[in-house]
């Protein structure tokens, strides 16, 4: 099949196209497009939780979706928090620890300080995200929805994972792990694992740097080839 349409959720790691350190590259979905000629739409955000990228998967207005249609979802750090902010009456990622801009952003950094402080654990992230990844899957495949999974905190080959539940939610293995952070960090796919990016005085910036969304390009396509959609 030569016709896919692809939907990208996910958080900056799948949004962004531009580095403010000046590295230049083309963004790993631009060069799925331009190696295969699929339709390509984004849904990633800069900064989104977990909790709200599975919100914006379920509320979305997606699943009118043919066989042609595969939904590639990125999933963030375990470490970010995504709740319903009655303030602004909306759903909310929450990653920001320091510089408010005005008062509404000093609660949020506050909440989520404090967040961090008294109630996070990594433990029970790992199992929470499990749980929910479980049950968004689960709920995909009731809509006949065709999905591949990318798996971005370093916990994601925690004891607590099965090889079942990789399989079973389809998600792309980076050589030894299923942590893409974890992989670029091994294999310089950073921007910042670039000497010029390192000098003082540089911005640096942890995103994929141009090998890395090449890399990653070549790793969703060989997933979809290899799920057999």
């Amino acid at each position: 099949m030569d016709n896919y349409r692809l939907h990208f959720f996910g958080c900056s790691f799948t949004n962004i196209e531009t580095s403010t350190t000046g590295h230049i590259f083309d963004n790993f979905r631009n060069i799925i497009f331009e190696k295969t000629q699929y339709v390509c739409k984004n849904y990633s955000t800069n900064g989104r939780a977990n909790e709200q990228i599975i919100d914006d998967l379920y509320n979305s207005n997606l699943f009118h979706l043919d066989t042609n249609d595969i939904l590639i979802i990125q999933f963030s750090f375990n470490d970010r928090i995504g709740i319903y902010f009655d303030l602004e009456d909306k759903f909310v990622s929450m990653c920001k620890r320091e510089n408010a801009e005005d008062r509404i952003d000093e609660i949020k950094i506050n909440f989520y300080n404090d967040w961090l402080t008294y109630f996070y654990s990594r433990q029970s992230r790992i199992k929470e995200f499990k749980k929910q990844v479980d049950l968004i899957c689960s709920w995909l495949k009731s809509q006949n929805a065709k999905f591949i999974c990318i798996g971005m905190d370093e916990d994601m080959d925690s004891h607590h994972f099965t090889q079942s539940f990789y399989e079973r939610n389809n998600f792309i293995k980076f050589e030894n792990t299923y942590s893409l952070y974890g992989h670029m960090c091994l294999n310089k796919l950073r921007i910042s694992d670039i000497p010029e990016f390192k000098k003082e005085g540089i911005a640096l910036d942890f995103h994929l740097n141009k090998e890395g969304h090449i890399y990653l390009s070549n790793k969703i396509l060989d997933k979809i080839e290899t799920c057999g959609f």
